[in-house]
């Protein structure tokens, strides 16, 4: 059992995003019938964001102890792993792919979970107070416009680790921690001049390009003409990053089912420390990408320097 630390942040980033929401969906279909009846939870990530946009649940094996929760799983044709199912739906309420797409859009926001529980769809996002506007805009619309649409929270932020310890309470969380040297190699030109710290906006399987949000810890003036400024007082932006290491990275990932809640980098000119937080069950096969992507990209030098559990990093930085 993970037991729940007092409020302490990530970063500087999860410190700065000061605002945090939950708003939750609902509609017809098997699984979330399920959730309703018989309890079932599940967590996942988003796919292809956009007309197209749909769910990959990740749900325990100990729920199929239920026989009819797994004639559901195996109605919905899900694939059985060890230890867990993975459950793939497209969403069909076109309100809901509209507020996904959107709240995406705003430059600040950074989606940490989504969650099946008690018949409804959860997303949990955080976000800077700079978009309050923007973000209290889309919520009253959406919620005008789609009659299941609840609005579970809007306040402050109590960072990252508050949610992360909410979801242990369903799964076990582990984090993997990597370095990787000659920073000319890792970015090709330069984004912000290190030390910079940054955190991934969302996870949408299949991507291509990553959608961070850029700490400046030297709060000098930009080198990216593509990065948007969030706040200048705060030392806040944020940037697309590609590249040929994230396109194999993310293409595996996306074909293996994985979920991650939370991908953390510190750059301070020479190496590049990154810490990926994930279901404990997914951590083997994490790692069995990370050594192909060694195999691959033998230049950026990567070494793994640490595999825990979420309480052995609650407290200690990157």
């Amino acid at each position: 059992m993970q037991s729940q630390p007092k409020t302490n942040f990530l970063s500087e980033i999860d410190r700065r995003m000061r605002l945090h929401g939950e708003i939750s969906f609902g509609w017809n279909d098997q699984l979330l019938e399920a959730s309703n009846k018989f309890g079932l939870t599940s967590h996942g990530l988003l796919t292809n964001l956009g007309e197209e946009t749909g769910i990959v649940h990740i749900v325990s094996s100990n729920f199929t102890e239920t026989p009819d929760i797994r004639n559901v799983l195996k109605t919905m044709k899900a694939q059985e792993k060890a230890g867990f199912w993975v459950v793939e739906e497209a969403i069909p309420d076109k309100y809901v792919k509209e507020f996904l797409l959107k709240v995406a859009s705003i430059k600040s926001v950074i989606i940490d979970s989504v969650q099946l529980k008690s018949g409804k769809i959860h997303l949990n996002f955080r976000f800077h107070e700079s978009d309050l506007r923007n973000v209290s805009d889309l919520v009253l619309s959406t919620i005008s416009g789609h009659n299941t649409a609840t609005l579970e929270f809007l306040g402050r932020s109590k960072g990252i680790y508050h949610d992360l310890f909410r979801i242990a309470r369903d799964m076990d969380i582990a984090a993997i921690d990597i370095k990787m040297s000659d920073g000319e190699k890792i970015f090709g030109d330069p984004l912000l001049s290190p030390p910079w710290t940054r955190v991934r906006r969302h996870f949408a399987s299949g991507d291509h390009e990553m959608r961070y949000i850029y700490y400046s810890e030297s709060g000098t003036e930009l080198k990216n003409e593509n990065l948007h400024t969030i706040s200048r007082e705060d030392s806040l932006y944020e940037l697309v990053a590609s590249g040929d290491l994230i396109k194999f990275v993310n293409s595996k990932v996306a074909n293996e089912k994985i979920i991650r809640f939370g991908i953390l980098d510190h750059f301070d000119g020479k190496s590049l420390k990154t810490r990926f937080v994930l279901p404990k069950i997914l951590v083997q096969s994490y790692l069995r990408i990370l050594s192909l992507a060694c195999t691959n990209f033998p230049e950026m030098k990567m070494v793994i320097t640490g595999v825990r559990d979420l309480n052995e990093i609650a407290h200690e930085p990157i």
